[in-house]
């Protein structure tokens, strides 16, 4: 077995180091937006217990999975074959 052969036998090389301080600035950003508009985004959701689930569980679900889509994208872009 050979340095750079995996478990299935696929020999892969090592890419380039994935700069993870982009997506850890990201996620801290994304958590400034939800504390600056989640109570915004609350009341456009009506208010009530209804708005604080969309601004205090949907918003930073959606922005989380923004922000992972964002970091695959980036991560492709910099991988090379």
């Amino acid at each position: 077995m050979s340095e750079h052969e995996t478990l299935m036998g696929r020999d892969e090389r090592p890419g380039s180091p994935y700069p993870l301080w982009t997506e850890r600035l990201m996620l801290l950003l994304a958590a400034m937006v939800v504390i600056i508009y989640g109570n915004a985004v609350q009341t456009a959701a009506g208010g009530g217990w209804l708005g604080g689930i969309v601004a205090y569980v949907l918003f930073p679900l959606f922005l989380l999975a923004l922000i992972e889509t964002a970091g695959r994208w980036i991560q492709a872009r910099l991988t090379t074959d």
